[in-house]
C-alpha cells in the first residue's frame, strides 16, 4: 500500500518501536525492509543495510516519500 508520509497523516513516529503501528512491515520501492527508530531526538531510517539519520519529523517524511516507503 502506497503511503503519503506527513506529520499530520501517516506520521513516522507511529512506526517507531513501541508505538501504535510498529508491527506494520515497511518496504522500500526496491522491496528492501525498512525500519524506523530514534536516536535521541533524531529519527533513523534503515533501508536494507543502509542507515540514514534523517533528523526531524518533516525531514523523515521527505526521506520516506523520496524512497517510496510503503506498508507491505
Amino acid at each position: 500500500m502506497q503511503v503519503n508520509w506527513h506529520p499530520w497523516a501517516t506520521n513516522p513516529l507511529d512506526f517507531v518501536a513501541g508505538h501504535s503501528r510498529d508491527d506494520c512491515e515497511l518496504i522500500s520501492r526496491s522491496g528492501e525492509a525498512v525500519r524506523i527508530s530514534q536516536y535521541g531526538t533524531d529519527f533513523v531510517v534503515t533501508i536494507g543495510d543502509w542507515r540514514e539519520i534523517t533528523g526531524s519529523n518533516v525531514n523523515t517524511c521527505y526521506y520516506l516519500n523520496l524512497n517510496e516507503v510503503r506498508i507491505a
